[in-house]
């Protein structure tokens, strides 16, 4: 009898932390800034060529480290 109500209040705690723990991070995610990207039409045309050879690069460079993995 002692036993199972030891499991039973472990249990209960580790389910209230795990509750706790959810919600905590539910909350904060709400409060973060979410990241909107870039207002490409702001950029001058230096600028936005810059930034899109950038992203060219990074696509090639992930592409190229997925394709190693595989």
């Amino acid at each position: 009898m002692k036993l199972s109500a030891l499991v039973l209040s472990l249990s209960m705690m580790t389910s209230g932390c795990a509750l706790a723990e959810w919600a905590k991070n539910s909350w904060d995610s709400l409060n973060k800034p979410k990241n909107k990207g870039v207002d490409m039409s702001k950029l001058s045309p230096e600028e936005r060529a810059k930034l899109e050879a950038e992203i060219k690069e990074d696509q090639a460079r992930l592409a190229a480290e997925k394709a190693k993995r595989c």
